[in-house]
């Protein structure tokens, strides 16, 4: 019983660290899209679609 719940703790734990990567590397993508286009709004307003 005690090796079940080991199992599924580590499972838990795997899937959270998974969660938090993807949550990180999300919000890491999105902060740099916001502020190049927040950059390319302030410099040029006709200039920014990428």
């Amino acid at each position: 019983m005690s090796q079940f719940s080991v199992n599924h703790v580590d499972y838990i734990a795997g899937a959270f660290a998974v969660a938090a990567i993807c949550i990180a590397a999300e919000m890491l993508l999105l902060a740099r899209r916001w502020r190049a286009a927040n950059r390319a709004a302030h410099s040029h307003p006709h200039g920014g679609d990428q």
